[in-house]
Order: structure tokens, then C-alpha cells, then sequence
């Protein structure tokens, strides 16, 4: 059995509200001067409350997760657990350059016919292991190819991709905060 970090919650909850929190507390309060005087304040504030959204979105994705031979068990905190089996999983990814490690999952739910993505954070800490995958995701993807056997690595997504979104977004920031357009 593999279970996703006991971190999980600092990722989930924490790290957004501070980043929210963080968001609101830059905002300078009663100095209408230093939003329109120069402009200069305004773009890293617009820059750095739409990162704490973005993150924030996506680690509500974040779930406590356990990978057993027979499925994978998301843990709710105030709610029922719900088990995925693996032959309802289309694919099951982990995200390059990323640390902690992120695997991706995308499920069919059978009660509403629709697909569903998560994200589980993985126990073991790696050394920046960008080529190697951990134990978690190479465990979860035997367990698909035993219960779909027609199952092939090759359509799962690029695992670069994630990051190459970031990275361009962070190009693209830098480029407007510096006005270099």
C-alpha cells in the first residue's frame, strides 16, 4: 500500500490561505498614490494575486490518497471516502520538475459517466528526480495495466507540459513587470 504525504494538508490548505492571505496584506491601504501614481505597484500586486489563485485552484485538486492491489481510496476529511478502481483510470502521470512529487490521475466516475482529475502528493521525497518516477506512480500504473491490459504508457500526457506552462507564464510576467515588451 502507498499513501500520499502527511503533508498533504499543509499543501492543500495552508499554502493558499497564506498565499491569499499574503495577496491581501500587500495591498496598500490608503495610499490611492501608489496604486495609480506609478503604475510600478500594480503589476507585481495583479502578478502575485493571480499566482495565489492559480496555485490555489490547483491544490484544491490535492487529495489524502492510498493506493491499494485493488484501488485507490481518496480520503475525504468531513465526507465519505470514495475508492477508484483501476480499470475505471484512464491515465497516471507525474509531473516533471516538480517537487514534492505530483502524480496526476484522471478517473471515470460510473455513477455520472464523467471524467474527473486529482492530484495525490507523494510520500517519499526525491533529490529532484526529474527523469525517475516515483514508487507511487510506477505502483498505480501496474496496478492499470493489470486490471486494462490494452493499456499504453504512450497516451498518457506529456509530462513536461505543466511545467512549460509555468515556466512561459513566469517569461511572460517577467516581460510585463519590467515593461520590456
Amino acid at each position: 500500500m502507498h499513501k500520499s504525504s502527511p503533508f498533504t494538508f499543509i499543501f492543500k490548505y495552508l499554502i493558499p490561505i497564506g498565499a491569499i492571505y499574503s495577496t491581501i496584506a500587500v495591498i496598500p491601504h490608503n495610499s490611492n498614490e501608489a496604486i495609480t501614481g506609478g503604475g510600478f505597484y500594480i503589476q507585481p500586486l495583479i502578478l502575485f494575486g493571480l499566482a495565489a489563485a492559480t496555485t490555489s485552484i490547483l491544490l484544491i485538486k490535492l487529495k489524502f490518497a492510498e493506493a491499494t492491489k485493488e484501488h485507490i481510496l481518496i480520503k475525504v476529511p468531513f465526507g465519505t471516502n470514495k475508492k477508484i478502481l483501476y480499470d475505471d483510470i484512464e491515465w497516471v502521470y507525474q509531473v516533471a520538475l516538480l517537487t514534492p512529487d505530483i502524480t496526476v490521475i484522471k478517473y471515470k466516475d460510473n455513477i455520472t459517466k464523467s471524467y474527473h482529475t486529482f492530484f495525490i502528493a507523494a510520500n517519499e521525497l526525491q533529490a529532484f528526480g526529474y527523469l525517475k518516477e516515483n514508487q507511487m506512480t510506477q505502483f498505480i500504473r501496474n496496478q492499470i495495466v493489470e486490471a486494462k491490459p490494452n493499456y499504453k504508457k504512450e497516451n498518457e500526457p506529456n509530462k513536461w507540459k505543466p511545467m512549460i506552462i509555468i515556466y512561459s507564464i513566469f517569461l511572460i510576467a517577467q516581460f510585463l513587470l519590467f515593461n520590456i515588451i
